[in-house]
């Protein structure tokens, strides 16, 4: 049987194969030349979801689990409240990192969490709906990772991550377990798999952990693009996917796309199945990339300020 992580190449695999509104591009040249932009491009491990290496191994992994547990939110980014010159994503993880560095993170205290406490820990304003929509996502998020170590790891997050056993694929599969992480949706009769935040929590831990144990995943070179709305901006405006004109428009005019809808699917599941037609190309140029590295390169080249100044496609769920 397909390891979960095959599960997300091959469904998308398929998306991209049979997509109406979105494609990879077939020009090899282009192919190539963008590949060879990528390798000559800092690869620096930095984001908002980077954890203190010196924090002890408890807290480290817990800090990573419930960044990973809150990654998410792009959809409602345009009416946070942000911090002067920072990105929503980058607003929320840093009020959260400040919030656990005064609080010890514990299954207990998550399980604590409350919609009016998640206000106050990610520093939003409790008159907007649609930011107390997004808060009362965020705390059952936490409840229900405080719930699943309290209740099958004897309340360790590092026993979480042990239990994994060196597998990325396990440590996702046990993820898969919290209704938040279960990123999936249907296409045209089948299932396809993205697990964005539950494959960039391994990514996390093996940076937080340096490659060692327990974070030392055998298989973390199996991990894909981690499918979100920014990757597949990027790509897109740099000619790699190409996106139907009417769609384009309607994410030019800020509209929200419905969470499954196949625009929405074909976005994510296409600019998966890009970095890897990317990452093929890179090897045959004789370079070394996975797919989950040239994700780090697409999402930090996404913070410059000429992908910035076009929209990107905005969904309202709790995936991405």
């Amino acid at each position: 049987m397909a390891s979960i992580l095959e599960q997300v190449r091959s469904s998308c695999g398929r998306v991209a194969a049979q997509a109406r509104f979105v494609s990879v591009t077939d020009d090899l040249g282009r192919l190539h030349a963008y590949a060879e932009s990528l390798l000559a491009a800092p690869r620096e491990a930095v984001g908002p979801w980077t954890v203190d290496p010196e924090l002890e191994p408890e807290q480290r992994a817990a800090t990573v689990l419930c960044l990973a547990a809150v990654a998410f939110g792009s959809g409602w980014h345009p009416v946070l409240r942000k911090r002067p010159g920072l990105s929503g994503a980058t607003t929320l993880a840093t009020n959260f990192r400040e919030w656990a560095a005064d609080t010890r993170l514990s299954a207990h205290s998550l399980q604590l969490v409350s919609p009016t406490a998640a206000h106050e820990i990610f520093g939003q304003p409790t008159d907007d709906p649609a930011i107390a929509e997004l808060m009362s996502h965020y705390a059952v998020a936490l409840n229900d990772l405080g719930s699943l170590v309290a209740d099958e790891f004897d309340g360790s997050f590092l026993a979480l991550v042990e239990s994994a056993e060196g597998s990325a694929a396990a440590l996702v599969e046990t993820l898969d377990t919290l209704p938040y992480f279960r990123d999936r949706a249907a296409y045209r009769g089948s299932t396809v798999y993205f697990y964005k935040r539950a494959q960039l929590a391994v990514a996390d831990l093996a940076r937080a952990f340096d490659g060692e144990a327990p974070a030392n995943f055998f298989d973390l070179h199996e991990l894909t693009a981690f499918a979100d709305n920014l990757v597949p901006h990027v790509l897109a405006l740099d000619g790699i996917l190409e996106v139907d004109g009417e769609l384009r428009a309607r994410v030019d005019r800020g509209e929200l796309l419905e969470s499954g809808s196949e625009e929405e699917v074909e976005l994510r599941a296409c600019a998966i199945h890009a970095v890897e037609v990317l990452a093929g190309v890179v090897s045959e140029l004789g370079g070394q990339a996975t797919p989950a590295q040239l994700d780090q390169l697409l999402w930090t080249r996404g913070s410059e300020p000429t992908y910035k100044a076009r929209p990107r496609h905005r969904t309202r769920c709790v995936f991405y």
